[in-house]
């Protein structure tokens, strides 16, 4: 979690010094960023949210009775 300011911050100076020499130059903006972490979030917590109901959904006796 710590890392993360860093990172972003080196990843947006690095990105716009780079695109600096490209003859058609865009403009890298900050919530650039910001959309790709919440989507990862996002990408996350739907994967976990299936993996706890898929849990809640079985049945304990039938999962002993197999073992």
């Amino acid at each position: 979690m710590f890392y993360k300011p860093i990172r972003y911050t080196l990843g947006y100076c690095l990105s716009h010094q780079w695109t600096q020499n490209f003859a058609y130059a865009i403009q890298v903006k900050w919530w650039y960023f910001a959309l790709v972490t919440l989507m990862m979030f996002l990408i996350f917590s739907l994967t976990v949210l299936s993996q706890i109901l898929k849990v809640v959904q079985t049945k304990v006796v039938d999962s002993l009775r197999y073992e």
